[in-house]
């Protein structure tokens, strides 16, 4: 099958599989508003974000070793049990260690939620976990549907809790452990977990290869939560917790490129690390991407501030200023993703951890020193900065051994312009604000003409070929 479409096909797997419950988060965020104070918000965006960051500390990002080495099994039923057993006793061991380490500290410096944390914790290591056993084995149905069982109990849950059980931001952080215990009981279920689990199979040599494969990725795995998260403690050092509700607010609307990337990403893993790909391919490949992301960057730096006016609460209103910096991060963030692919495909992944970590320092730098002059801008330019920095370094870095090349006249065009639809929306003139709007969709659909006419082609023989068998 041609490259594009085995790309595309997994794609589509993974837009199902991940896509549900980011946009479900997304769609219940003016409900949050609604029934949560900025403080109590500022707390559930805080613990969250804490969580993302400490897991693949916990579980040492083995999953990822365990996604490698089920895929390069070449069917060996045996590789693929000591993979998965080793897998799941590292992430066991570490799991315990951590919630021992983490009740002793809780003896002397009390934290609010704890038990509510711990448990979120644990979901939250198995969870990915499993997840990536059911795309290293190659079952890509079970993956899509999982990810819709999951987005669906998000949703139900967390509107009981909050709306008719009315114990605010407690009721969060039930829904959420509830949605990701019994989304982990399916998975179990339905690989039949025990097949592939045998204690008799442990290796501690192999273990110790795999995670030299994988700790490299724990900075890339959570570039962005590390950020983001360092970001928020930031805020509540220099500013308050209300402050960090609003950045809070700020952050959801760049999760949506999160989510889109996030799927893409997932395919383009799979595809350049099995495949022997020509730096073509590779670099035609990055142009459309480079393309379709500026396009939702314009779009959404356009439209923020329609959207927090008329969807989110009035105490947010200032949310949407912090937005499009956010936007360039993520997207930034996702190219430094797609060229990081290379250091994965050559096990050279202490590349990924160098480069998050120049860009971490780069962010915590730039964030402390603006937000005493610009407030919540300072950490939005953090961001951006930061992300834009990793991905020069990996492109450079990686040229020798997964060379993409990058036609840096549109790239910078691109950049421009989305620094041109920033200005005329920060400008207090509805004009100028539908006017940056115009312009956004106008370029988003001319950039994309392409892709636009062959859905259009393709639907309309699908059209013709239904109308036909009728």
């Amino acid at each position: 099958m041609d490259q594009s479409k085995v790309l595309l096909k997994s794609t589509l797997v993974y837009t199902i599989g991940n896509i549900g419950s980011k946009i479900i988060t997304f769609c219940l965020l003016p409900v949050f508003t609604f029934y949560l104070n900025k403080s109590d918000l500022g707390k559930y965006d805080l613990m969250l974000n804490t969580i993302s960051l400490l897991v693949p500390f916990v579980n040492l990002q083995i999953s990822d070793a365990v996604y490698r080495w089920l895929i390069e099994s070449k069917g060996d039923e045996e590789i693929k049990k000591k993979a998965i057993t080793n897998g799941l006793v590292v992430v066991t061991v570490s799991t315990l260690l951590f919630i021992g380490l983490f009740w002793i500290v809780n003896q002397f410096v009390h934290f609010e939620f704890s038990v509510y944390f711990i448990f979120i914790l644990v979901v939250s290591c198995y969870f990915p976990f499993l997840q990536q056993l059911i795309r290293g084995l190659g079952k890509g149905n079970l993956y899509s549907l999982v990810g819709i069982i999951n987005a669906l109990l998000i949703a139900f849950v967390n509107a009981f809790f909050l709306i008719f059980v009315k114990n605010g931001v407690s009721g969060l952080f039930i829904a959420l452990i509830l949605a990701n215990a019994v989304s982990i009981g399916f998975i179990v279920y339905s690989l039949k977990l025990n097949r592939f689990v045998s204690l008799d199979l442990f290796d501690l040599g192999e273990a110790k290869k795999m995670l030299s494969y994988s700790w490299p990725l724990i900075p890339n795995m959570i570039s962005w939560w590390l950020i983001s998260t360092i970001d928020r403690y930031i805020i509540l050092y220099f500013l308050n917790t209300d402050a960090n509700g609003i950045y809070a607010v700020s952050t959801r609307f760049p999760a949506i490129i999160t989510v889109i990337n996030s799927v893409f990403l997932l395919a383009w893993q799979d595809h350049a690390v099995v495949n022997e790909s020509k730096t073509d391919f590779v670099s035609n490949t990055f142009r459309k991407y480079i393309i379709f992301e500026f396009s939702l960057i314009f779009l959404l730096i356009a439209g923020s501030r329609f959207m927090v006016e008329y969807f989110i609460d009035a105490r947010y209103l200032e949310s949407w200023q912090y937005m499009p910096f956010l936007y360039l991060g993520v997207a930034f963030s996702s190219f430094a993703a797609y060229v990081g692919v290379g250091y994965q495909k050559e096990r050279k992944t202490v590349g990924i951890f160098v480069t998050t970590l120049v860009g971490t320092v780069v962010n915590i730098i730039i964030s402390s020193v603006l937000i005493n002059y610009i407030g919540l801008f300072g950490p939005g330019i953090g961001v951006f900065v930061s992300f834009f920095l990793v991905y020069l370094i990996r492109l450079k870095e990686t040229k020798s051994f997964f060379p993409v090349h990058v036609d840096n006249v549109l790239f910078f065009s691109l950049l421009f312009t989305a620094f041109l639809i920033m200005g005329l929306s920060f400008l207090d003139n509805k004009l100028f604000n539908v006017l940056a709007v115009v312009i956004a969709v106008g370029l988003s659909l001319y950039l994309n003409r392409e892709l636009i006419r062959k859905i259009v082609l393709k639907g309309k023989v699908m059209l013709k070929s239904k109308v036909n068998y009728n």
